[in-house]
């Protein structure tokens, strides 16, 4: 009796099996490239996430730069009208006193 017409040997449940296998192949195949892909992915997410922090803790430097010249501006600008007002007081108080003055020895 010939192995290959046994009615014992099932060729189609052999076919079956190594169609099986082929199709888990594929499969397992496609899953080794998936990760690849996912892996590379993730490394270029960090790759970003790195770029980003380094752009945000630049763009954190220049305004703290932008920060510090305009305090430094108002502080100025505080100080130029103390003595703007130091003035105008000053005077109003000399013309005071020169009207009440004149006033005074007028009379």
């Amino acid at each position: 009796m010939e192995i290959y017409s046994s009615p014992l040997y099932n060729w189609s449940a052999m076919d079956e099996r190594a169609g099986l296998e082929g199709r888990i192949a594929r499969i397992e195949g496609t899953l080794s490239q998936m990760d690849k892909r996912l892996n590379h992915v993730e490394t270029e997410i960090g790759g970003l996430r790195g770029e980003i922090n380094s752009l945000r803790s630049e763009i954190n430097e220049r305004f703290a730069r932008m920060e510090s010249g305009i305090n430094g501006r108002f502080a100025r600008i505080e100080s130029e009208i103390r003595s703007n007002f130091r003035w105008i007081i000053g005077l109003m108080m000399t013309m005071w006193v020169t009207i009440i003055l004149t006033i005074i020895f007028r009379t």
